[in-house]
Parts: C-alpha cells; sequence; structure tokens
C-alpha cells in the first residue's frame, strides 16, 4: 500500500528486482513481489487432543465424574531471507547477505476435573428438587520455546545456519509453568418447576499472583420464576413459555504475563561486559480483577414456537482492573503491572426468533441488537493513562480517563482547513494562542453504540439458503494508515490515497486535506498540517453480508441403488459484501488485536479475506 505506484517489480530481461540492483528503490519502496516470492516461510504443526473420563454412580442420586485432558502443541518455524529481499539484503543492522532463523516450541496444557453431584426431590410430584454439586479442578500450562537466528551467508545456495558459514550471533531458549487451582459448588432448588434458585461459589488460586494474592473467592446467587406456569395465565393460550430471571454475582480475571509479582532479570551487556539487568520491575500487591455482574432478563416463546425471544438487561462493574501502570522512562522501566482502576459496563441484549413461513417453502429469522456503555469509574492516580501509538504532536494515540469509556481517542481537534493558507486549523484549548501538546483532548472513541445481526433461511424442497448480515453503528476508527498515506508532503517516497487530490493548492481553495509542503529536512513535529488531530478519525459504521450458503441435498431414492447414504452439495461465501463509509479497507480490523485500551486502530491493518467455498458431503 505504502509503495509508489511506477516502480516495476521485474526489470527489462524480467527479473526481480533486489538491493543490489541499480533501480531498486529502497524504503519504504521494497519489492512487494519479491518479498512475496522470494523468502521462505515454512511452519511445521503438531497437535494432539487427548482425554479420559470415568463416572461412578454410589447410588441413583449420587454420582462422580472425573475427566483429565492434555493439549499438546508443538511449532516449528524455519525462515530464510535471502540477499535479494529487503530483510536479507537491504537492513544495514544485519549485514546484507541473508537471513535466517529457525525456532521451535511446544506447549502443553494439562486439565484434571472432579465433579460430585447429587440429586434429591420430596413431596407429591417431586414438588421440592433439589440438586448440588462439589468439584474441583487443576490447570497446567508448560512452555518451552527456543530459537536461533543467523546472518552473513556466503551465498543465497546455502538457506539453512547449520554447515553454511553464516554468522550465529542470537539467540534464546525460554521455559515457563503456570497453574490455576480452583474449588467451586453449587446448590439448585426447584419448586413445582415454577420457581428456581441457585447459589454457586469459586475459590480460584492463580500461580500469576504473589503469595497472599494468589487466591479470590467469587460467589453468585440466581433466582427465575416460570410465568407461564402460574393459573393466572392460562387464559392466555398465546403463550408458551414466559420466564423472568435475575443473577447476582462475581467472576474473577488473571489473564496477565506470567510472574509480573515479582522482579525479573535478564542478560544484558554493558560496555562489552556481559551481566544481569532487571527486565520487569516486580508488583507484589499484583491481585485478582474482579467483576460484580446484576443480570435481569425475560425469555418467551408464543403461538407454538413461531416467535420467541429473550431481553436482558446488565449492569457490572470491573475493580482492581488489571493494566500496565506507566513509570517516567528516567527509571529505566516504561511501567510495571497493576491493579489501575475501575470500570462499568451497562448495557442491554435482545434477541428475537420467527418462523415467519412454514409449509413447503420455509422461511426463519433471527436478529440480536446490543447495546453497550463503557465508562472508566476511577484510576489509581489522578493522571490519565495513555495507550497506543506514538503520536505527532502530543503524548500516544489513546487515552484511559475517568468519565471516559476504553478505546477513547487523544489528539487534537481539527476544525478545518484555512481557504487562505492551506494550513490546518485546530482547537486552542488553553487559550494561549499557540497549538501545542496541551491541546489535546478527547477526539472520539472505539465504542459502537449498537451491534447486531439477522440471519434469513430459506428453504425449499431439498434446497436451503441462509444469509447472515452483521452490522456496527456510531464507533468511530482511526486510520493512522493516512499519516503515511495522506501525509503533509515532506515524506515524496510514500504513495498518496486519492483523499490527496483534494489537498488544498492556491488561496480561496475550500478543502478538509492542508497544503503539501515538501521539506525532507524539517522535522515531522515540526509540520502543523502533519498533527495528530480528529483529521484522521472516520465513522465505523457498517453493514456485512458476512456468510451466504447455499446447499442442496440429494433426494435419497436417487442414492438408493449407490448404497449412500445421503448426498449434500454445498455452496458458501464470506465476507461477500460491506457497506461503509470508512475510507480503509475494512471496517471490522484492529491493528492491536485485543487491546482494550487501544481498540478501533487501523494502521496497515491486513483486511479480513474473501473467500468462497464449494463442497461436497457423501455419507456411508
Amino acid at each position: 500500500i505504502r509503495s509508489l505506484p511506477f516502480f516495476s517489480p521485474y526489470d527489462e530481461q524480467g527479473k526481480l528486482y533486489g538491493p543490489n540492483s541499480a533501480g531498486y528503490a529502497g524504503f519504504p519502496n521494497f519489492n512487494p513481489v519479491g518479498q512475496a516470492l522470494l523468502p521462505r516461510f515454512q511452519t511445521f504443526a503438531t497437535k494432539i487432543i487427548g482425554g479420559l473420563s470415568a463416572e461412578y454412580a454410589f447410588t441413583r442420586r449420587l454420582r462422580f465424574r472425573t475427566k483429565a485432558s492434555v493439549d499438546f502443541n508443538g511449532v516449528t518455524e524455519d525462515q530464510f531471507e535471502p540477499s535479494s529481499t529487503a530483510i536479507g539484503g537491504f537492513l544495514p543492522s544485519l549485514g546484507g547477505r541473508g537471513y535466517g532463523v529457525y525456532s521451535n516450541g511446544t506447549y502443553i496444557t494439562l486439565v484434571n476435573t472432579n465433579i460430585l453431584t447429587y440429586s434429591y426431590a420430596i413431596g407429591e410430584n417431586e414438588t421440592h428438587a433439589f440438586d448440588f454439586l462439589l468439584g474441583n479442578e487443576l490447570l497446567q500450562r508448560t512452555e518451552r520455546t527456543a530459537s536461533v537466528s543467523g546472518r552473513l551467508f556466503p551465498r543465497d545456495d546455502f538457506t539453512y545456519i547449520s554447515g553454511s558459514g553464516a554468522l550465529v550471533d542470537e539467540g534464546g531458549s525460554f521455559f515457563i509453568q503456570n497453574g490455576l487451582i480452583s474449588f467451586f459448588g453449587e446448590v439448585k432448588y426447584k419448586f413445582k418447576d415454577k420457581y428456581l434458585f441457585g447459589a454457586t461459589t469459586r475459590y480460584d488460586g492463580s500461580s500469576r499472583f504473589g503469595p497472599g494474592r494468589r487466591f479470590g473467592f467469587f460467589p453468585s446467587l440466581s433466582a427465575g420464576w416460570r410465568i407461564s406456569a402460574e393459573p393466572f395465565m392460562e387464559k392466555y393460550t398465546f403463550f408458551d413459555d414466559l420466564r423472568l430471571k435475575a443473577s447476582y454475582g462475581f467472576t474473577g480475571n488473571e489473564r496477565i504475563g506470567d510472574f509480573q509479582f515479582l522482579t525479573q532479570f535478564g542478560g544484558a551487556q554493558y560496555n562489552g561486559n556481559s551481566g544481569l539487568a532487571p527486565t520487569v520491575l516486580g508488583n507484589s500487591a499484583l491481585q485478582w480483577e474482579r467483576t460484580r455482574e446484576i443480570n435481569v432478563g425475560v425469555e418467551t416463546s408464543l403461538w407454538s414456537g413461531r416467535l420467541s425471544g429473550t431481553l436482558d438487561v446488565y449492569t457490572n462493574l470491573t475493580t482492581d482492573l488489571l493494566n500496565t501502570f506507566p513509570l517516567p522512562t528516567t527509571t529505566g522501566f516504561g511501567g510495571f503491572q497493576g491493579n489501575i482502576g475501575s470500570v462499568s459496563n451497562r448495557g442491554i441484549e435482545f434477541a428475537l426468533n420467527s418462523v415467519n413461513i412454514d409449509r413447503v417453502f420455509k422461511w426463519r429469522t433471527s436478529l440480536n441488537l446490543s447495546r453497550n456503555v463503557n465508562r472508566v469509574e476511577s484510576l489509581s492516580d489522578t493522571l490519565p493513562l495513555f495507550r497506543g501509538y506514538d503520536a505527532t504532536g502530543i503524548t500516544t494515540t489513546n487515552v484511559i480517563q475517568v468519565g471516559q469509556p476504553l478505546g477513547t481517542f487523544w489528539g487534537l481537534n481539527f476544525l478545518g482547513v484555512d481557504p487562505a493558507t492551506g494550513d490546518a486549523i485546530y482547537e486552542d484549548l488553553d487559550g494561549n494562542g499557540t497549538i501545542t501538546e496541551d491541546d489535546a483532548q478527547v477526539i472520539g472513541n472505539a465504542q459502537p453504540k449498537l451491534l447486531g445481526g439477522i440471519t434469513n433461511t430459506f428453504a425449499w424442497k431439498n434446497f436451503d439458503l441462509s444469509l447472515f448480515f452483521q452490522f456496527s453503528y456510531g464507533n468511530k476508527i482511526l486510520n493512522f494508515s493516512n499519516t503515511a498515506l495522506l501525509n503533509a508532503g515532506q515524506d515524496i517516497q510514500t504513495n498518496q490515497t486519492r483523499a490527496a487530490l483534494r489537498r488544498w493548492r492556491r488561496p480561496g481553495d475550500i478543502t478538509d486535506v492542508p497544503r503539501y509542503q515538501f521539506n525532507p529536512d524539517r522535522a515531522e513535529d515540526d509540520n502543523p498540517n502533519n498533527l495528530h488531530s480528529s483529521r484522521f478519525l472516520e465513522d465505523g459504521s457498517f453493514i456485512r453480508l458476512k456468510n451466504i450458503s447455499l446447499g442442496y441435498n440429494v433426494p435419497k431414492e436417487w442414492l438408493a441403488r449407490f448404497r449412500v447414504q445421503s448426498v449434500r452439495i454445498l455452496a458458501s461465501a464470506t465476507n461477500l459484501l460491506t457497506l461503509t463509509r470508512y475510507s480503509g479497507p475494512d471496517p471490522e480490523v484492529s491493528t492491536l488485536d485485543g487491546s482494550t485500551s487501544a481498540q478501533g486502530i487501523d494502521f496497515f491493518t491486513f483486511p479480513q479475506v474473501r473467500t468462497m467455498m464449494v463442497g461436497l458431503t457423501v455419507g456411508f
């Protein structure tokens, strides 16, 4: 995407341009065809999943179940970049004579679960029914990894590190284990299959927290009322089922890196001497993240199942939020893992299923909608926490701030382009007449106002068709790629988007793209037209045909003579159509995938793949 369009991947003789070619463009215009064809990227994976289970009935009501399982993954990766590629032949730090990496890793997860259950009922027709459960679970993860890299290969014909004479000056090995132990119990009570009550408790211990902080206690309560079973509902015959439910409880989260409660050391070089240096600043006070959840909902089914649906309302409060607490870089650390504050989530979820037509031609619809309001309630420090990417002219692209949702974007407020000068106009927040970092503010967030999806399935005789649409409304996307693809003209080595054609050119032009000014010696931060601002934010709303499938079941009478039970022909496609105002390649991607504080950033992120498939299933 960044490469200029007029560079050809092949020379006049039909050979690929490489770093040693006279016409090689260099960064950022590496030959993309060469990078796709010439390197060797091989991955060899072995996955084994196995398990054993046993059950013993002491009595008809008292049972014991045990299960042990293993999940083994072995991954070997082999990479070689010849000198004709950008990495193997262009980067000065690697010497320009090839580069190879060989790594191996084994990842093993062992799980043992033991559960004791007891059921008891008393009264006529089992009026009072009780279910009891006690159990424990042990989980252990083991990782062993090793890697080695080589450079300065004598020739591109020698592609493996061993025996090639390559310089081997970097490698490493790694071993880690972590574990989780859980004890849990549950009691359920049911009266006439009309009133339902439940209570559960969990006591979980994780090796990721230090002594005195490893265990967390997480209880919960639930209740349900089957309203449709009440005598006063008998006259409402169109109700098949109507239930009211509510729950209150706590859950925990320990998904962080291992041994973050300990200060860790690693190998280091200083003045040519080898030694140890601290790499991770420990936090002995690190503890479980805890979420209090309150849910109220209703479930219903009407007209013999022709219409059914659920409606749930919830409010959750997460305390002791696990995240990185920043430190001044003068300390030698960027930050440490801590419990930084609390975050709330309040929302509503709605699902509706309908049987629209149920004859020779059948049509069914499933609809789901959700709305969530996220808010940072408190932080352990009075100052906001900055996240995401470093940004031109300000601190970073994202901020965690009390009163704002996670995924909040930070930057200058872009007001437009001065028609007289072509320069960008920003809001002077502090009113001092100068645009500085102090004028940065909240400029949007990545949280959608509404999410949903709708599935329609049709069937006629032996044909069936399914269409699944999903949508997102009200979220912003930071098109961070445009900081390079729609820059202020100081970089003429990077391709530009079509929006660059709207740039200001002469006094009186009305546009939203500032003037371009080529000055390669000028610092990027000094160019006022390229400061990070809301100019790079876009509406991320979209509606997408996520999946469509068409199937045909061959009539069984056609198959009888072939001794075949069934034959199904299927054609399907994913990501076939997307309607959006977002100018990037895909509104449903996030470069920092998995990040809660810096979501919704598109920084040269590869879009989701559109796939089409035809299949045949035969049953004997």
